[in-house]
């Protein structure tokens, strides 16, 4: 046990074992075990469990708000808004639709990371917003705020990525 680097990079991975087991029944035990390193490992960096899954939730909403303002830099466009959205949310579809404890993974990061979540969320809709000013739309708060939340709902009741694609694409026809 404890053969792997434990990077920071890693934390996404950490995801992935809560979505498995479950926050409830998921220990630092299962994650140092999964993710190879030693348990002492986890503790020195994050304290406990539950840090440890505000870190991962942060630092995986930092990669994908990164992403998401590197394709900002081009013009607004159906297209590529299907391919914003399906990075903020399309990926995380099929992981929680095969996931029985996703409910519960919902309901603990509202628990234990609602504060990260909320700044994520405004941050991402203020990038969108400045996005939509610049493609020359009316209201771009307002919309911003529609496409999100539409966006975050398809992805909620999507069976599957494609499916979700779809959806957004649908969407997309008809608000842009």
């Amino acid at each position: 046990m404890g053969n792997q680097k434990y990077t920071e990079e890693r934390l996404c991975e950490v995801i992935g074992v809560f979505l498995q087991y479950g926050y409830n029944k998921t220990s630092l035990e299962m994650i140092a075990k999964a993710l190879d390193v030693s348990r002492q490992t986890l503790y020195l960096r994050h304290g406990n469990k539950q840090q440890l899954f505000k870190d991962a939730i942060n630092y995986c909403f930092n990669l994908n708000y990164e992403s998401s303002k590197e394709l900002m830099r081009q013009p607004v466009s159906k297209e590529l808004y299907v391919q914003l959205f399906d990075g903020w949310c399309g990926q995380y579809v099929e992981l929680f639709q095969t996931s029985p404890y996703a409910e519960e993974m919902l309901t603990a990061g509202q628990t234990h990371a609602k504060e990260i979540i909320q700044a994520h969320t405004e941050r991402f809709l203020d990038a969108l917003s400045c996005h939509l000013i610049k493609g020359g739309y009316e209201n771009p708060e307002e919309l911003a705020e529609v496409i999100y939340w539409a966006c975050k709902g398809f992805a909620r009741y999507a069976e599957t990525r494609a499916e979700y694609v779809v959806q957004l694409e649908r969407f997309m026809d008809a608000i842009l």
